[in-house]
């Protein structure tokens, strides 16, 4: 597998169990690509999520690490989470 542009995503949806994440960590592991896992602990909250989407985004862009950013459904524990990542992605896919 080679990822070379810098705007490769991937979206799976599927029953749960089935091995979505195992597929991204192997992906990612072929394509040597740091991967980025959220880690939640009690109280996380929505700054920390925020603070996640900086370290990501400095990996991916200040240091030039190919990265993988892992989200599952057990990581959205708010609705803005979900808004924050798709204002995110919005910004992303219009860069010129």
């Amino acid at each position: 597998m080679n990822i070379t542009h810098t705007t490769n995503n991937l979206f799976q949806v599927g029953l749960d169990g089935t091995g979505k994440s195992t597929t991204v960590q192997l992906a990612s592991f072929m394509a040597n690509c740091e991967l980025y896992k959220l880690t939640l602990t009690r109280g996380y909250s929505l700054q920390d999520f925020r603070e996640d989407i900086k370290n990501v985004c400095k990996m991916s862009g200040s240091r030039g690490l190919n990265t993988v950013f892992l989200l599952t459904d057990a990581d959205i524990v708010r609705v803005n989470y979900i808004l924050d990542f798709v204002s995110l992605r919005i910004v992303f896919s219009h860069k010129n």
